[in-house]
């Protein structure tokens, strides 16, 4: 049964190693340990790899800590990244299409199809990417965003940060024959819905959680996040669960 994790909103940070009082790298090593021990087999990293903004140092003092690692992974960015410094800091685990980080990812018979939103939103493009990609791909296993495309569960950052073009996106990928499974991060908070044929998991963050239901930002102590996927070998899920650690 292949499983894999998904592990998102690191932001990482070598000027700031607690912001928040948060020990940000500590939270990585004990989600990664813990991600490996539950038996995941492969990794995708789902974006806000650094606190603000991306820096070279950060990614290559991230590069340098998942050289350990005896599964593969591949990186995707978010708002808070560089993608222009993803080559020369990741190599393999990153390529371009075009001028964004869309990619089709193949893994055991299965396709992951990695969406770019760094921007915050996706091109007319890319719509048209995911749509014929997903579409005209037998193996098919599921769409990874930084950003959700369904909103309206968290209202500091519906109001503020979600995917400026959300409806265009939930137009195309509604519209395809499902299910369309899709797995984002960006709300730091553990959620799922369902509309039309897109069932959606947010999966929480490494760093901290924010509170869904307050007007203004919000920290609420769950500790570090990640999720477990499975997969039938058809490409369809099996199962999936998103595991918070606590407080160290």
């Amino acid at each position: 049964m292949p499983r894999i994790a998904h592990i998102t909103d690191l932001h990482l940070s070598l000027d700031e190693p607690a912001p928040h009082g948060v020990r940000v790298w500590d939270n990585l090593d004990r989600v990664l340990s813990a991600a490996v021990s539950d038996g995941a087999e492969f990794i995708v990293f789902g974006g806000d790899l650094a606190l603000y903004e991306g820096n070279i140092a950060i990614y290559r003092a991230l590069a340098k800590r998942l050289e350990s690692l005896e599964i593969d992974f591949i990186l995707q960015a978010g708002n808070h990244d560089s993608t222009d410094l993803f080559p020369e800091a990741f190599g393999r685990r990153y390529r371009t299409r075009t001028q964004s980080m869309d990619m089709t990812v193949e893994w055991r018979g299965l396709a992951f199809f990695l969406l770019d939103s760094s921007s915050g939103e996706l091109s007319d493009a890319q719509i048209q990417w995911i749509n014929t990609a997903w579409r005209t791909r037998n193996a098919k296993a599921a769409v990874f965003i930084h950003h959700p495309v369904l909103t309206g569960m968290h209202r500091y950052m519906d109001a503020n940060f979600a995917l400026r073009n959300s409806d265009a996106v939930q137009s195309v990928l509604g519209a395809i024959p499902g299910p369309v499974p899709v797995f984002c991060g960006h709300y730091h908070m553990d959620h799922t819905l369902t509309e039309r044929t897109v069932t959606q998991w947010i999966t929480p963050a490494t760093y901290v959680q924010i509170d869904p239901v307050a007007a203004d930002f919000r920290v609420q102590d769950n500790g570090p996040g990640y999720r477990l996927i499975d997969f039938f070998p058809s490409g369809e899920i099996r199962s999936t669960r998103a595991i918070f650690l606590g407080s160290p």
